[in-house]
């Protein structure tokens, strides 16, 4: 069965996503919807610590799609992007992939998600899904890394330091989401991104 995201249980609405989309030119804001055993997944990911954290998944219009309105089980699992962050890293030569995952930037690099998304084709539509996260326990993980699961049990998901601080930890530049569970190996993923909208927009410089 297939339901809608009560999106203001985790303290977001439309509003709110409109308004961390810092004015991008917005053309649609849509709720996504997820299995109820994948929403209750997610939350027991959660384990009762409060509100999530949130991010911006950037990628093609047929993935974000996909993510945003699952038809089966295996598309509640995002499409890792690691290969279009690469790709943007060649153009702008700026950075690469960190890791065989699935990079969501923090809300307050949500451009680093727009570029991903665009990969430089600024003149045509681009999406991108607002989501919720369980990060878990958290491990760094560095670029150009080939890395595709945590490193050991302790960890659940990885980040791109910001070396430009004193404490790079701190403010990563990505949370990177591995589709690996070490809890469950014989099936091997874990629901740790749960994508609460799907905002679609035309780029504004």
């Amino acid at each position: 069965m297939r339901v809608f995201v009560s999106a203001r249980i985790l303290g977001v609405d439309e509003d709110m996503a409109r308004k961390l989309s810092n004015d991008q030119s917005i053309t649609e804001v849509r709720r996504c919807h997820h299995r109820l055993q994948g929403l209750q997944h997610f939350c027991e990911r959660m384990g009762g610590h409060g509100r999530p954290l949130l991010g911006w998944y950037g990628s093609d219009a047929e993935h974000v799609n996909q993510g945003a309105f699952p038809q089966d089980f295996i598309d509640e699992f995002l499409v890792p992007n690691w290969e279009r962050v690469d790709q943007l890293g060649v153009m702008v030569r700026h950075g690469s992939a960190h890791g065989h995952g699935t990079h969501i930037a923090p809300l307050c690099w949500m451009l680093k998600s727009v570029a991903v998304s665009l990969l430089a084709e600024m003149d045509r539509p681009g999406h991108l899904l607002l989501c919720a996260l369980a990060p878990g326990f958290r491990e760094i993980v560095p670029a150009g890394s080939e890395q595709d699961r945590p490193s050991n049990r302790l960890f659940h998901s990885g980040i791109a330091p910001d070396n430009t601080t004193e404490r790079p930890a701190d403010n990563p530049r990505w949370h990177i989401f591995w589709s690996w569970d070490w809890n469950d190996p014989e099936v091997g993923i874990a629901i740790d991104i749960l994508p609460l909208y799907k905002v679609s927009f035309v780029y504004a410089d």
